[in-house]
């Protein structure tokens, strides 16, 4: 079973291509990367910031607001600062 990026809220998307295959390795990879961003190492939070970029890049922009929304909901977690300043 693929892992898939919903798209129902956007209405530019044909009914049909609501659903987004994402292979579970992906997924897996892209959930690794996002706890890495709190690792205390600079080098660490680096490197998984950058393997973010290059995986996101090749999502469908849908999908790619999913990964930003998860972002952005670490960095406002207040018990977790160095996820937005090392």
């Amino acid at each position: 079973p693929k892992a898939k990026c919903d798209t129902t809220n956007d209405e530019s998307v044909p009914l049909n291509d609501h659903l987004f295959p994402i292979p579970d390795e992906v997924e897996d990879t892209m959930d690794q990367l996002l706890r890495s961003l709190t690792d205390s190492a600079t080098i660490v939070r680096w490197s998984a910031a950058k393997g973010i970029g290059r995986l996101t890049e090749r999502l469908p922009a849908i999908c790619a607001d999913d990964v930003l929304d998860a972002i952005l909901q670490i960095c406002s977690d207040a018990e977790q600062d160095k996820a937005w300043h090392g």
